[in-house]
């Protein structure tokens, strides 16, 4: 278990990160209960300022899945990206065979760029076929429906 010192420090990484944009990381928490279920991010290595480029990546935990929190959170952000930075391009990399995953750029109007095989590690230590979804353009961002998981 980290202690409270170790748990600060990283805080304190965490917040230097996003004041120079490096690392820019939001806490997911349900409304209702103000528990955090999850996180997302845009990734400084998914990230090239020069076009300005992003990626999006979120987690839930186990417990809260299922219930458009991350579909929510990705949405924000890609907003965040297109109106705020300015972006050309946002992405979401996914691994082939997590379909809880690949559903969400879907419901939100991302296509399908490319596919490239091994190009992530899995946990188990085998290499994941990597998926990379795009939208260009904030136009194309679809709404959220409320009626659909």
């Amino acid at each position: 278990m980290p202690t409270a010192q170790m748990l600060e420090e990283e805080c304190r990484r965490h917040h230097a990160d996003f004041i120079l944009r490096d690392f820019i990381r939001y806490l997911i928490i349900e409304k209702s209960t103000h528990e955090v279920v999850g996180r997302c991010a845009l990734p400084s290595f998914q990230a090239n300022w020069s076009i300005p480029q992003f990626g999006v990546s979120y987690f839930i935990r186990k417990t809260k899945r299922d219930r458009g929190f991350a579909t929510e959170a990705v949405r924000a952000l890609a907003l965040l990206a297109f109106e705020v930075l300015q972006a050309k391009k946002v992405e979401i990399y996914c691994d082939a065979e997590n379909t809880p995953s690949t559903k969400i750029p879907l419901k939100l109007g991302f296509k399908l760029e490319y596919s490239q095989k091994g190009g992530w590690p899995r946990n188990d230590g085998q290499l994941a076929n990597l998926q990379t979804y795009a939208l260009f353009s904030q136009d194309d961002l679809l709404p959220l429906d409320p009626f659909q998981k």
